[in-house]
């Protein structure tokens, strides 16, 4: 499921990356290339934006556990990627005695091409033995903070015995194995 996923997830973002145009490797290897940048850039298309903060991972906090049983000190596992960069960022965090976990946001400034699309995703797992570790899953494409949730999502609760199930919020959805408030 992690592996379907994480295929799913790089094939969106090298459709949409387009970091660097046609036009752009052309004037790289030219030797006008000062010109043919210039030209680029006056044009206003194929230029870079400035630098814009997106928020690539919305905070999440909540309780992880099996059949109702907190997992305790269980080590999640969260593997973020966005347009450009396709190798990603993995942290990792810890569950308190109690299955609680608190995972903050995160951000990257950027400057994507004028034709590039913005999409992140972040995916949630837990170290485990088997490959039956993945509990979240969520894409992004606008930079503002919940953009994939539409809001904080409140007490929620990730129970590692339940089937995963694709939720359907905002433009993407999340796919996960997590229940909360107000959840749809």
């Amino acid at each position: 499921m992690k592996f379907l996923i994480s295929l799913l997830s790089i094939i969106i973002l090298l459709g949409c990356s387009g970091e660097s145009t046609s036009q752009d490797r052309i004037a790289e290897q030219s030797p006008q290339k000062e010109v043919v940048k210039k030209e680029s850039e006056m044009l206003g298309i194929f230029g870079k934006d400035e630098q814009v903060k997106y928020v690539i991972s919305s905070p999440l906090n909540g309780v992880l556990v099996r059949d109702g049983k907190a997992l305790a000190n269980a080590k999640i596992i969260r593997r973020l990627s966005w347009s450009g960069n396709d190798v990603g960022v993995i942290d990792e965090y810890l569950t308190d005695d109690e299955g609680y976990f608190d995972i903050p946001m995160h951000e990257e400034s950027l400057s994507l091409g004028k034709l590039t699309e913005f999409v992140g995703s972040i995916t949630l797992y837990i170290e485990t033995i088997d490959d039956d570790n993945f509990f979240y899953h969520s894409s992004k494409r606008s930079p503002e903070i919940y953009s994939d949730t539409e809001a904080h999502l409140e007490d929620l609760v990730c129970d590692m015995a339940q089937e995963e199930e694709l939720v359907d919020i905002s433009r993407v959805g999340i796919f996960s194995r997590c229940k909360w408030k107000g959840m749809p």
